[in-house]
């Protein structure tokens, strides 16, 4: 994938799906395909008064990556989606506004692309995103990444920090009707495989609970220790 012609790559990572942008930038031709932002982290900060919570940003983190996707758009195409950023147009990148406009390089089925990406100029933690925000993001990831199982939101604050996880279905529990893919996972009388993944944070400490089957694990890290048990029930 090349941008061509003055095309604009923009990497969506949140809630800006492509029935969104096409709404936004006025143009119901604009498509989408996947890409990955590799180590960057999605992170949640503020408070949105339409989303009721904190919404999206993305910092710079080792070892983890953001998944989403890229939208070609045209300049003018740009223009229009900076006011629903809090960008200022004539001064994109300043940090007075609400977002910002940065470039980074992420990476698409063919090789790597530059993009435009909209960052969060303040990363205060005033709680966490809505259910509905939360659903609203995976929704546009599951599009494009859901066949690969990599959709999964971790809520971090603003400095990284993880204060939950969620699968892709919003909650603890993953369900799949048993197929090849999940034959080596227990099943329930319904034929559903079924795991269960709970984590929760506070300061340095986690606790990272969970189910497979019938064997329930428990691994506890923090203080510069890490402390796991598992057993069948």
């Amino acid at each position: 994938m090349k941008a061509e012609n003055g095309a604009i790559a923009v990497f969506c990572y949140g809630s800006n799906g492509i029935q969104q942008m096409r709404e936004r930038c006025e143009n119901e031709k604009l498509i989408a395909n996947r890409a990955h932002l590799p180590e960057y982290a999605r992170v949640f900060a503020g408070n949105s008064s339409r989303w009721k919570g904190a919404v999206s940003s993305i910092i710079p983190l080792a070892g983890t990556t953001v998944f989403g996707s890229v939208v070609m758009v045209n300049e003018e195409e740009l223009e229009k989606l900076d006011p629903y950023e809090g960008v200022d147009s004539r001064d994109p990148t300043s940090k007075r506004g609400v977002y910002r406009r940065e470039q980074v390089e992420v990476e698409v089925d063919d090789g790597t692309l530059p993009c435009i990406v909209y960052i969060k100029n303040q990363l205060h933690w005033q709680g966490p995103p809505s259910d509905g925000y939360l659903r609203a993001c995976k929704k546009n990831i599951e599009q494009y990444w859901s066949e690969d199982g990599n959709v999964a939101v971790t809520v971090r604050r603003g400095d990284g920090t993880i204060v939950s996880e969620s699968d892709r279905l919003g909650a603890a529990e993953d369900i799949q009707r048993g197929s090849s893919s999940s034959s080596n996972m227990p099943e329930n009388s319904q034929g559903y495989a079924v795991n269960v993944r709970a984590i929760f944070a506070y300061g340095t400490l986690r606790a990272d609970f969970s189910k497979d089957g019938d064997r329930w694990g428990v691994c506890i890290i923090g203080g510069g220790c890490k402390w796991a048990h598992g057993e069948t029930k």
